[in-house]
């Protein structure tokens, strides 16, 4: 639903909607794609949950090697430890040889 169909639903102009939509997203402290207000179900499509830094680098978490994701989801940097892509865990094999 669209903001100016809410604020005529609520009968108040579109500067007052727009006012209390912002008063609203600072006080919550909302930000865009905060995975904080993610659907747990969606959490995983969820860039920003996954984004760390690593030596001064953000990266992106699901991509790191199974320790560090451990580590970071011990600091709470992280939701929870991913499952890796088939392809990748192929991969992973042909180090090993």
């Amino acid at each position: 639903m669209k903001l100016t169909a809410i604020d005529k639903a609520f009968g108040v102009g579109e500067s007052t909607g727009q006012g209390k939509s912002m008063l609203i997203r600072k006080t919550l402290k909302i930000r865009p794609m905060d995975p904080e207000w993610s659907l747990r179900s969606r959490l995983d499509q969820n860039p920003m949950a996954w984004m760390i830094q690593v030596n001064g680098f953000l990266v992106d978490a699901r991509f790191l090697k199974r320790e560090i994701q451990e580590e970071a989801l011990r600091q709470g940097l992280i939701p929870y430890i991913p499952e890796r892509p088939q392809s990748l865990m192929e991969d992973d094999e042909d180090e090993v040889e």
